[in-house]
């Protein structure tokens, strides 16, 4: 016994034009998807880069960078004046506190900018690491002292409390 399934009313046409016109159909799906690709590219944003804050030493003027950035980076001056502003409180809080100020030495610039360079994995083996980071009070004409310094150490551990 042949049973005829009944399809809601429009449908059985829809169907039957798709049917005969496999190639056409074809076509409309391939385009609609390429375009729904093509879309996505060039609409695709990159995610957000972790970013540290940054301060100008000359100008003063906060910043934010990639925390793939090494400081001191070149300011608008010319020198390399911006570094890495450690802060307490949160990004737009009205109590957020300037604490100390960081940056590499040139010597561990350098090696770091290198080995970013290179592709290298893994924790990189800085040249006379107790002298790789040096930090200061951001108050005008306080010294830059190497961060596992005692003096370093008093900014660092100060600063935190």
């Amino acid at each position: 016994m042949n049973q005829v399934v009944s399809e809601p009313d429009g449908h059985a046409g829809i169907r039957k034009w798709i049917e005969e016109h496999r190639g056409i159909t074809t076509a409309v799906v391939l385009i609609v998807v390429l375009a729904a690709i093509l879309y996505a590219i060039r609409h695709a944003r990159p995610h957000d880069e972790a970013t540290f804050d940054f301060i100008d030493e000359e100008t003063g003027k906060p910043s934010a960078h990639s925390i793939s950035e090494i400081p001191p980076l070149i300011g608008p001056g010319g020198n390399p004046s911006v570094v890495r502003a450690i802060y307490a409180g949160s990004q737009g809080s009205s109590n957020r506190k300037l604490l100390y100020l960081e940056k590499y030495s040139d010597e561990a610039k350098a090696y770091m900018e290198e080995y970013h360079r290179s592709g290298a994995h893994g924790p990189p083996n800085v040249p006379h690491p107790d002298e790789a980071v040096w930090v200061r009070l951001p108050d005008p004409g306080s010294k830059w002292v190497p961060r596992d310094s005692e003096q370093g150490k008093a900014i660092t551990l100060h600063a935190t409390r």
